[in-house]
């Protein structure tokens, strides 16, 4: 082998590896896509499942609204159901003694009285007109004890016509 086609083959190597090292180079500093969406993209989602989860929940309580129903410690109040303008619902006496429950439903007509022994339960119903699916209302009770004073309270109930 020449000298000159020693040096020939080495000036081909060399440029055989710079060319190389710039493909290397071209894909190591070529820009890369990105499998996200963009800012501008998932602000928009967000602010559309704000704006969905707003007009949902607050135009259709129905999801949100469970039946609940509060009246004092020691006398529950369980099972709402409101079924047209019927709503009935359990009341529980867990106190040592009897007591005469009379209940009072806001918007609603009459009031109802039943003697509740101890661990046990009545059930009251009440008609009411109601509007929508919603129901919201106070609930006025008044109980007597052996002492035969009346001992009045006020609770609520809150549910969903069925």
């Amino acid at each position: 082998m020449s000298l000159e086609s020693n040096v020939a083959l080495r000036k081909k190597k060399r440029e055989e590896k710079e060319q190389r090292i710039h493909e290397i180079d071209d894909i190591l500093n070529k820009p890369q896509r990105s499998y996200l969406p963009s800012t501008r993209t998932l602000t928009l989602i967000l602010v559309v499942l704000v704006i969905l989860s707003l007009v949902y929940g607050y135009f259709n309580m129905e999801v949100i609204v469970k039946e609940d129903c509060a009246l004092m410690p020691g006398i529950d109040c369980n099972n709402v159901v409101i079924t047209g303008a019927t709503i009935s619902l359990d009341v529980s006496n867990h106190m040592k003694e009897d007591l005469n429950i009379i209940l009072e439903l806001e918007g609603c007509e009459g009031e109802q009285s039943h003697t509740v022994k101890p661990n046990t339960k009545e059930i009251y119903t009440f008609e009411c007109a109601t509007d929508g699916g919603t129901v919201r209302k106070k609930i006025y009770m008044t109980h007597v004890s052996y002492t035969g004073l009346p001992h009045t309270t006020q609770g609520f109930i809150v549910g969903t016509r069925k």
